[in-house]
């Protein structure tokens, strides 16, 4: 079931998934809220694309079996990253070094199509969506970058009821204000959880949490 309010005091376990707003150098919302829960895991990756995202949430639902008292929190980010597993490990590209990874030449014509990129996104968010209300678990959905920010409206009006279910972007909450690089520092974050899920840590243990392996391929 899709949460607005979060009540950690329900759940045995927590998942969470993202890029770098998710697992960083220093506490993220993840760590936030995963401090609170017995046990918790962080699939988060540093440049990651919504392709990656959509791929560590299988994984994790055929490694562990999602069931009723997890919580499930997917930060989904921008439509335009690229990412692929190659030997042996996730090879992610942020759209500022997609360039640099593949060249322009393979930017130009396979990088550059936003409608075909959101397309191929607002599909995986659409599955993830459908796995996680049949699984039985609470979930929701947050946004780091965002994953639209203009054109292919035919396409963002014909998913408007998978788009309305993602909170807004916390990078655009905090453009122009972010302390810390491009990434919300940790009360930045808690201000987002409160906001957006209603939720304030009840300590500060959350700076010295520990992220148990994923074990992930």
């Amino acid at each position: 079931m899709i949460i607005d309010s979060l009540d950690v005091t329900k759940y045995k376990r927590f998942f969470a998934f993202g890029d770098s707003f998710t697992n960083y150098y220093w506490p993220t919302w993840a760590d936030i809220i995963g401090n609170e829960i017995p046990i918790y895991q962080n699939w988060g990756l540093k440049g990651s694309g919504n392709h990656f995202i959509f791929n560590s949430i299988i994984e994790c639902n055929q490694r562990h079996k999602f069931t009723e008292g997890d919580l499930v929190i997917v930060m989904w980010t921008g439509c335009t990253r690229e990412d692929r597993y190659v030997n042996n490990q996730w090879v992610t590209a942020a759209t500022a070094y997609r360039e640099t990874l593949y060249g322009k030449e393979w930017v130009q014509r396979f990088g550059s199509d936003t409608r075909g990129l959101l397309l191929r996104d607002i599909a995986y968010i659409k599955a993830s969506q459908t796995l996680l209300e049949h699984s039985g678990v609470d979930y929701a959905q947050l946004n780091s970058i965002p994953i639209a920010r203009n054109g292919s409206e035919d396409v963002i009006h014909l998913y408007s009821d998978v788009l309305s279910q993602i909170k807004p972007s916390l990078h655009m909450i905090l453009e122009g204000k972010g302390k810390h690089d491009s990434h919300p520092s940790p009360e930045e974050a808690i201000e987002y959880l409160k906001e957006y899920l209603n939720f304030t840590p009840k300590s500060d243990g959350w700076k010295n949490v520990t992220r148990q392996d994923t074990h992930r391929f």
